[in-house]
């Protein structure tokens, strides 16, 4: 029995192509692994589908054809609400965001809109606005505040960069925010105080 080495990246077909032609060559069983699963060039297709996604070939193209096409839709649907999308954000921006910005902030609210995450960094941005100005709470609850709805929002990287670049630009303090949420702030722990402090 021969094993077989597949590239990362490489999809299941593709593999399963590489076993058969593999044996053919040496005239032998070959396997290989994919994704944890060991495939043998004896096994049909279909047996090796519901080995590795649980589903036939037939079955897993046609859930991809069918999330393919929920997915064009969904971002039709999408761009035919950015005109009034647009609106909405600028509108809810007023009060919110620092005044100087507000001819920047219009710009690039159909922008953000049209792009991977749909406008939600522009939600994000705007309720960290709402919360650094809510005058009920001091600075520093404030700034927690903020803080923790960010980490609670579960950003990936590329997301977390992009709202903190926004905060940075558009929310009231929000230099000291946008460095908070970079630097997790507010997950060190605290310093042991002082011996000298301890005995006072």
């Amino acid at each position: 029995m021969i094993e077989v080495k597949f590239y990362i990246g490489d999809s299941l077909d593709s593999c399963y192509k590489m076993l058969k032609e593999r044996s053919k060559e040496e005239n032998d069983v070959c396997f290989g692994k994919f994704n944890d699963h060991e495939i043998y060039s004896t096994e049909t297709l279909d047996e090796v589908y519901l080995k590795v996604v649980g589903k036939t070939k037939t079955e897993f193209d046609k859930e991809m054809a069918d999330w393919r096409e929920n997915y064009r839709k969904s971002e039709e649907e999408h761009k035919a609400k950015i005109p009034g999308l647009t609106e909405k954000y600028r509108k809810d921006a007023r009060g919110l965001i620092l005044e100087e910005k507000y001819n920047e902030w219009d710009a690039i609210v159909p922008v953000r809109l049209g792009d991977l995450y749909h406008g939600m960094e522009l939600e994000e941005t705007l309720e960290a606005c709402r919360v650094m100005r809510d005058a009920s709470l001091t600075y520093d609850e404030r700034l927690r505040k903020a803080y923790k709805h960010f980490m609670d929002a579960g950003h990936s990287g590329m997301s977390a960069s992009l709202v903190a670049s926004m905060i940075r630009a558009f929310c009231p303090d929000g230099e000291d925010l946008s460095d908070a949420v970079m630097n997790f702030r507010f997950e060190k722990k605290e310093e042991e105080p002082k011996e000298e402090e301890k005995k006072k």
